[in-house]
C-alpha cells in the first residue's frame, strides 16, 4: 500500500505557526521583556527553545510513527507499479537585523511589533482554548481506557444496544484507577513520563471480563461467612462517577500509602475496606458520611472487633 507523504497542507499550517510563535516570542517578546543577550532573556529563551524542539519532536514522531502494518493476506494486489515521486524543496528564510538609528525607524518598528502582538494573539488564544479542550477529553478519555476510535465505536455501539433492549459496557473499562495503570504503567511516580515497558507486545490487554472471572474464582475459594466475601461480592461494575473517584483514591491509598504506615485499625474489615463497601453499597453521601464516623471510631480509646458499614436506622448484623 502506498504511504503519502508527511507533508501536506495541514502540516505546513502546524509548523508555521509553532515558527512564528517560536520566533515571535524570542525575538520580539522576550528582547523587548528582558533584552534577548541578558542573563534573564537567554534564559528566558533557552527554556522556551527546549520546549518548542520537544513540541517539534513530538509532531514529528506523530507524523512518522508507523501504526502498524495490514498483514500480508489482508493487503490487496497492486495492479499499478508505478511509483510518484513527489520532491519537496525547501526554502531558507534568512532574516537580518535590525539596526534603529532615529524617532522614525522607532515609530515603525513599534507599528510592526504592535502586528506581531495582533498575531500571536489571533493565534494563541484559541490554539490554548483548543489545546486544553483536548488534553481534558484525553485525560477523559485514559480514565475510560479508550482510543478516540473506541470512543466513537462505542457510541454507537451503545446506540445500537439500547435499541436491542440491551446495555453495553466498555470491555477495557477497568475502572479509574486500573485504567491509568493500564496506561500510563503501574509506577505512579512515571505518570509524568510514562513509558511504553508494561505494554509487552501490545496485542493482549486486560478486560472488565477478566476482571468478572477473577472475582468469580475467588469467591469459590473463599468459605462463606467471612468479612472479605462480601467485600468481593461487591466488586461489581460502579456507574456513579462520583463513586467510581472514591473507589480509586482508595484503591491508590491501599497500594501506594497504606504498606508504608504501621497498621493501627483494630476493626475487621479495615477502614479502607470499609469505605470501599460503604462507597458501593450506599452511594457517595452516605458512603462519605460513613467513612467519616468510622474514621472517628478507629482510635486507641475506641472498639474493636467484626463492624460492618451499614446505615444508622439498619439493625445490627448477627455477630458470629
Amino acid at each position: 500500500m502506498k504511504r503519502g507523504s508527511g507533508f501536506s497542507f495541514h502540516v505546513t499550517v502546524v509548523i508555521a505557526a509553532i515558527a512564528f510563535i517560536y520566533f515571535s516570542t524570542v525575538f520580539v517578546f522576550i528582547d523587548q521583556w528582558f533584552g534577548l543577550w541578558s542573563s534573564p532573556g537567554m534564559l528566558n529563551a533557552v527554556f522556551f527553545t527546549v520546549v518548542a524542539v520537544m513540541c517539534i519532536s513530538n509532531y514529528a514522531l506523530a507524523i512518522y510513527t508507523d501504526p502498524g502494518q495490514v498483514p500480508s493476506s489482508f493487503v490487496p494486489d497492486v495492479e499499478d507499479p508505478d511509483n510518484i515521486v513527489h520532491e519537496i524543496k525547501r526554502k531558507v528564510l534568512l532574516a537580518g537585523s535590525i539596526t534603529i538609528n532615529s524617532p522614525k525607524d522607532d515609530q515603525q518598528s513599534e507599528g510592526s511589533f504592535r502586528v506581531v502582538y495582533i498575531i500571536s494573539g489571533l493565534i494563541l488564544v484559541p490554539l490554548s482554548l483548543a489545546l486544553g479542550f483536548f488534553l481534558c477529553w484525553h485525560f477523559y478519555l485514559i480514565l475510560q481506557n479508550k482510543t478516540t476510535i473506541e470512543y466513537q465505536e462505542g457510541v454507537r455501539a451503545m446506540c445500537v444496544a439500547e435499541k436491542g433492549g440491551y446495555v453495553y459496557s466498555h470491555p477495557y473499562d477497568l475502572g479509574a484507577y486500573e485504567n491509568l495503570i493500564a496506561v500510563l504503567g503501574p509506577n505512579v511516580l512515571c505518570w509524568l513520563l510514562p513509558s511504553t515497558k508494561h505494554i509487552d507486545s501490545g496485542l493482549r490487554f486486560r478486560t472488565s471480563f477478566d476482571n468478572k472471572f477473577r472475582q468469580q474464582s475467588r469467591s469459590l475459594c473463599i468459605v462463606s461467612g467471612s468479612g472479605s466475601d462480601e467485600s468481593n461480592s461487591q466488586d461489581d461494575e460502579v456507574d456513579n462517577l462520583g463513586v467510581k473517584a472514591a473507589l480509586s483514591m482508595l484503591k491508590f491509598y491501599k497500594r501506594e500509602i497504606s504498606p508504608i504506615m504501621p497498621k493501627s485499625c483494630r476493626y475487621i474489615p479495615t477502614c479502607s475496606e470499609y469505605s470501599m463497601i460503604a462507597y458501593k453499597k450506599y452511594g457517595v453521601v452516605k458512603g462519605t458520611v460513613l467513612t467519616a464516623w468510622r474514621l472517628c471510631r478507629c482510635n486507641p480509646l475506641g472498639g474493636s472487633g467484626f463492624d460492618p458499614p451499614r446505615w444508622f436506622d439498619e439493625e445490627s448484623p448477627p455477630q458470629e
